[in-house]
């Protein structure tokens, strides 16, 4: 539900519509939606990208892809 809740609050708000034209770049994305004030932290874009660098979110994604797999 708050994976929905959020994707809901992005799309209907105009000010993150170029953050939503990211053609699959995360970094764009992330980028665009600090642009617009989606975060008040003005490194925001930059801590994210190092958090989806990290060791820990590249273990939990490639947990999730191979148990999408399994499934498939």
């Amino acid at each position: 539900d708050a994976l929905n809740d959020y994707v809901d609050f992005v799309q209907s708000r105009s000010r993150y519509a170029q953050a939503l034209d990211h053609e699959g770049s995360d970094t764009h994305y992330i980028t665009g939606l600090q642009k617009a004030g989606y975060a008040t932290d003005p490194a925001y874009a930059s801590k994210i990208e190092n958090i989806m660098q990290g060791q820990t979110f590249n273990e939990a994604l490639a947990g999730m892809q191979n148990s999408h797999q399994l499934m498939s």
